[in-house]
């Protein structure tokens, strides 16, 4: 189904991403020096497309 203010609010989508720097990591100085974590239990109507995969 289409709505046009979307299939879930924002905040719930991003609280499905979580970025955290690696802890062997004392300055990260490169974006492979953080750990991506996502939850992909996504609410209905809701896709992810990973355009970068880490």
């Amino acid at each position: 189904m289409f709505n046009t203010y979307g299939n879930a609010p924002s905040h719930l989508l991003f609280d499905k991403i979580n970025i955290k720097k690696k802890d062997e990591v004392n300055v990260p100085r490169s974006s492979t020096d953080y750990q991506v974590l996502i939850d992909r239990e996504l609410p209905n109507g809701v896709t992810l497309h990973e355009i970068v995969t880490f």
